[in-house]
């Protein structure tokens, strides 16, 4: 019954409403599994299912590619991201010394 229970509760928080699913993999960019609070990609409010497209004007494909665009500019993220709706949005943040180089992201990888 509880494993029932779970994987009900599991397809139902990672369908999006719209016939797709979240956590399936992209060839446009890196897509957000998960976003740890507290960290640069909460304060940009990324969301699973988001798809990053640009990082710093550099176009990604995958995580490797997100981590070393970040490492270009340590100080500071520039974010191109595809929503669950199809809709563009920019996201920025000041990154500190203190902030976890992955900028708090669980990636599809």
């Amino acid at each position: 019954m509880f494993l029932t229970e779970l994987i009900f509760i599991f397809k139902q928080s990672a369908f999006d409403g719209k016939g797709q699913f979240w956590y399936v993999e992209t060839s446009d960019g890196a897509r957000v599994v998960a976003v740890k609070s507290g960290t640069p990609a909460a304060k940009m409010k990324l969301v699973p299912g988001d798809v990053i497209l640009e990082c710093n004007k550099v176009k990604i494909a995958n995580a490797d590619e997100l981590y070393q665009a970040l490492q270009k500019n340590s100080a500071y993220c520039h974010l191109l991201v595809k929503t669950m709706d199809g809709e563009l949005k920019i996201c920025e943040s000041a990154l500190y010394a203190d902030a976890p180089h992955e900028i708090g992201i669980i990636l599809f990888d």
